[in-house]
């Protein structure tokens, strides 16, 4: 089987399952049916959409959130009464807990994260138009074009159904091209956040699929080769789709002043803003990293290990260490284990019963993004490991590739996966599975003292079989400092079992471990 092939087929892999979608419906018809309930006589409530990657057909399985657009008739930005409507909707049906901001509400639902997001119906008696996407697209950018002082960005979700269109009516090599994109950008940890992040992955990647269908008709390699080229020019990019609509539909303070990369439902929204280009630019080194790595792959394709050659060019781009360094906060104190469960996608789980677990998850979702990539890049090696039932064998391929992930020495633990303040459970395939990798771990606050982290009240969770606690020798600190440094954060907690290892790290204080541990050493002593 040749490269080409096997990129198709792990483009492939990277769909969601046929049973995902069938619960990402159900979810969807139950919320939908809530809120009708829900709604009715208190709002003018018209449909709900789908929108996001599911709706594109872009999604991966193993990031899954589901993005529900809101009509609602006779409403325009801001939608603060409409917000406040699904806010109690969501309260007293699905999450007390939700999050809430001006755009959207937050929750979870079953394994998924749901975006609420409110938006205008521009189309009265909806149901009764053909082509009524359009209509509503046309009534909206008249609405925008008329009036200037309207913010365009607000009735971006009254245009989420043409976006989704217009990705949707995409080939399925053009929806191959972004799953490959999208999940390059996961594997690449950024400092930061960009909003629109996933849908410049996708765009670019459409523009890359529809250059390389000119000179080369369907050829992936090669298509994914066009948008790292595209990725690398970040600050040089001039890019609108000329069918949607014309050139002056854009206001000349954005054509005058590249780089550009036009929504294609809305001429007045040019995704590479100011800040979305110095975020992105971030990723030229890592885009000149992965062309290498490809184009060493076409050149030693018969000397390779082929069933792994595809995952090793996506193989996470930066270590560990560089979220540790660049992170306000980072994931510490480590347990590994696997567990027989059913799961369709990962899934985070907070153990503590106070935090905002939407706001928690939103922070640990850089280093979310990370070990998922990475889980599915060495998933062959673990799937080959479990299918033998050997449980040494499935320790040693984890903790090999562990070790090389993330650093350090791992040894063997009588800590539960609820001991930690977050855990992350990652099925070893996209399919409906029973084997699922945890991976628990503090959440710790990075900071110039000696602090370490912050501590939560646990709830109850399963915990799995065969754990592994991570292990630095350079910065080792008993339970007891743990202890002490938690008590300097004003957090009141219980020291941990005899029966638990007394040995845990803090990457942070790598370089500071030595000049800190004689410092520290009668402290824990006379603990």
């Amino acid at each position: 089987m040749d490269l080409q092939t096997r990129l198709r087929n792990f483009a492939q892999e990277l769909a969601p399952s046929e049973s995902s979608g069938k619960e990402v419906e159900r979810c969807t018809n139950q919320i939908r049916q809530g809120l009708e309930d829900y709604c009715n006589g208190k709002s003018t409530f018209n449909r709900l959409e789908v929108v996001g990657s599911i709706g594109k057909k872009t999604s991966l399985w193993i990031s899954m959130d589901i993005d529900i657009v809101v009509y609602f008739d006779d409403v325009v930005p801001p939608f603060d009464n409409i917000i406040e409507t699904l806010k109690c909707f969501v309260k007293s049906n699905y999450d007390p807990n939700c999050q809430v901001t001006k755009h959207a509400v937050m929750f979870k639902y079953g394994e998924f994260f749901v975006d609420l997001l409110p938006a205008t119906n521009f189309v009265p008696n909806y149901n009764n138009y053909r082509g009524r996407t359009q209509i509503q697209v046309n009534n909206v950018l008249k609405c925008l074009k008329s009036n200037s002082n309207l913010r365009h960005k607000e009735f971006s979700s009254s245009l989420s159904g043409a976006a989704v269109g217009f990705l949707k009516e995409q080939d399925s090599f053009t929806h191959s091209l972004c799953r490959l994109a999208k999940y390059w950008a996961m594997t690449v940890p950024l400092k930061g956040f960009c909003p629109g992040r996933s849908t410049i992955m996708e765009l670019l990647a459409v523009k890359a699929a529809e250059e390389t269908k000119i000179e080369q008709r369907q050829n992936i390699i090669q298509g994914f080769r066009t948008f790292l080229f595209k990725v690398r020019k970040i600050n040089e990019l001039e890019i609108f789709w000329e069918h949607c609509y014309t050139q002056d539909w854009i206001p000349l303070e954005i054509l005058d002043e590249p780089p550009y990369l036009m929504d294609p439902t809305n001429p007045f929204n040019n995704l590479l803003s100011p800040r979305a280009v110095q975020y992105l630019e971030q990723l030229k080194r890592f885009a000149n990293n992965t062309l290498c790595r490809l184009e060493k792959a076409e050149c030693n394709w018969d000397q390779v290990d082929q069933s792994l050659a595809v995952k090793k060019i996506f193989f996470p781009l930066s270590r560990f260490q560089k979220l540790v360094d660049e992170g306000e906060k980072y994931p510490d104190f480590f347990v590994l284990g696997f567990k027989e469960m059913e799961l369709h996608m990962p899934s985070i789980k907070i153990h503590s019963q106070t935090a905002e677990q939407t706001k928690v998850k939103t922070k640990v979702k850089p280093f979310f993004r990370m070990l998922t990539s990475f889980m599915c890049a060495i998933s062959d090696q673990v799937k080959e490991a479990i299918s033998c039932r050997n449980v040494q064998s499935v320790k040693s391929v984890m903790l090999s590739n562990m070790e090389d992930f993330i650093g350090g020495d791992w040894f063997d633990s009588a800590d539960e996966h609820d001991e930690r303040d977050v855990s992350i459970y990652i099925p070893i395939s996209r399919s409906y599975t029973a084997d699922v990798i945890v991976v628990s771990f503090d959440w710790c606050l990075q900071q110039a003292s000696e602090t370490i982290g912050e501590c939560a009240s646990d709830d109850e969770t399963d915990s799995a079989e065969g754990v592994f606690t991570y292990d630095d020798e350079e910065c080792c600190i008993t339970k007891a400092y743990k202890y002490i440094i938690r008590k300097l954060c004003g957090m009141d907690i219980e020291t941990q079992p005899e029966s638990s290892p007394l040995i845990v790290s803090c990457p942070i204080m790598r370089n500071r471990a030595n000049k800190k541990k004689n410092k520290h050493h009668n402290e824990v002593n006379e603990l």
